[in-house]
């Protein structure tokens, strides 16, 4: 008995295992993402910028491709988290609640990131982000990204840089406002 299925295993890895792989094509998240968007929407992004190809691809592979309908809640104001989204498709409101009124600060569409601040330091939500539309995104985890990526720093390096490129934007373009 133990020899019939040594040799069904054997004649199923060297036989059949490799005639499906010729026939069936494995699909990562990179490549469903470049599918769907031009390539060059994922290299114009801020997020990505001066990053290669490859660093690309690292990042992309370790976060979570997420889809939310309209309306729905994506960050909630007050709470916490260690995430950040960028979004593919779609757009999403961000609103700020004081005393039972709700003021939208900004509409984001595709290729602008939220979430970062939390990403960044465990703090306290500031707003609410909420689906304009039906919204496609990817969400960066901290701990995740971190523990995964801890065998290629530059690629941390670069993306944790232009999140603080786009902060440092968003607080010149609120103090320019301001004025």
């Amino acid at each position: 008995m133990i020899t019939a299925t040594v040799l069904l295993s054997i004649l199923t890895n060297l036989l059949i295992t490799p005639i499906l792989m010729s026939k069936i094509r494995l699909v990562g998240l990179y490549q469903i993402l470049t599918m769907s968007l031009d390539e060059d929407s994922l290299e114009n992004c801020t997020l990505f910028h001066n990053m290669t190809d490859y660093q690309r691809r690292k990042a992309i592979l370790i976060s979570e491709l997420h889809e939310f309908e309209a309306g729905e809640l994506l960050i909630e104001q007050d709470t916490t988290g260690r995430s950040m989204f960028l979004i593919l498709s779609g757009e999403a409101d961000v609103i700020r609640r004081d005393n039972g009124q709700e003021t939208v600060l900004a509409t984001l569409g595709c290729g602008q990131i939220f979430g970062e601040i939390g990403y960044i330091r465990e703090t306290q939500r500031t707003a609410d982000v909420r689906a304009k539309s039906d919204l496609t995104a990817l969400k960066f985890d901290y701990e995740r990204l971190q523990k995964d990526l801890k065998y290629f720093p530059n690629i941390v390096a670069k993306l944790n840089f232009n999140i603080s490129y786009i902060l440092g934007k968003r607080l010149a373009d609120m103090v320019e406002q301001s004025k």
